[in-house]
């Protein structure tokens, strides 16, 4: 079997902390389907990776250099009328009507591939979600994911989207681990981006248990077609 080619749309610097660690966001991202395969057994050379800087470069893959693409989150709305963000959701169009090309979408990419399937959005007047947070399971994620979902939270009523054999997207950040999510945490701190009580709330919960690697290892089953679902 053939590698199965994954395009990383890095859609944000993140922090220089993070990419002395990472490189960039295609790092993460990496690291988190490494820890995905793993988990399946999976080796990681039956993948191939590459990153597509989007967002300052704007260049992207051509659709049949690929089997699957990987929207990263971003300090940006998803809704702003930016010309790298709108040339991303017309790219993203692109691949909703190709016959091959699979989406994963993460956070601000979730709500890309709403956006380009016609979706509205706008900020959320119930404010944010930070560091771990419980979602609640709907039938078809508690399937997919075992115990985290496609589902719904008291902050954000919808928490994912899949199509079959099409696309998987999820608002939070299964990427993101606790050295990460350690980082953002105080440099949203330090610039006043959440009031105090948010703040001290979300450092709380960093380390809880998560089910990155579970969704992980459950999107690569997907991009490789292996999804029984």
């Amino acid at each position: 079997m053939a590698p199965t080619r994954i395009a990383i749309l890095d859609c944000d610097p993140l922090t220089e902390a993070i990419r002395k660690t990472y490189g960039d966001y295609g790092g993460v991202v990496a690291a988190f389907f490494r820890a995905g395969a793993e988990c399946i057994g999976l080796p990681f050379d039956e993948l191939t990776l590459s990153v597509w800087n989007v967002d300052e470069r704007q260049v992207y893959p051509g659709l049949e250099e690929v089997d699957s693409i990987v929207i990263t989150g971003s300090r940006f709305s998803a809704y702003d009328d930016i010309e790298w963000i709108d040339k991303l959701v017309e790219y993203v169009r692109q691949v909703l009507a190709h016959h091959h090309v699979t989406i994963i979408g993460l956070c601000f990419g979730h709500q890309i591939v709403g956006r380009a399937l016609g979706a509205k959005g706008a900020i959320n007047s119930l404010g944010y979600e930070m560091s771990v947070c419980k979602v609640d399971m709907l039938p078809l994620g508690a399937k997919m994911f075992g115990v985290t979902p496609l589902g719904t939270s008291p902050v954000c009523e919808v928490q994912g989207m899949y199509l079959p054999r099409k696309l998987i997207t999820l608002q939070g950040h299964p990427e993101f681990n606790e050295e990460i999510m350690l980082e953002l945490l105080k440099a949203g701190d330090a610039i006043g981006f959440t009031d105090k009580t948010l703040y001290s709330d979300a450092m709380n919960r960093v380390y809880d248990k998560h089910d990155g690697t579970l969704i992980a290892a459950a999107m690569l089953e997907f991009v490789r077609g292996e999804l029984d679902v």
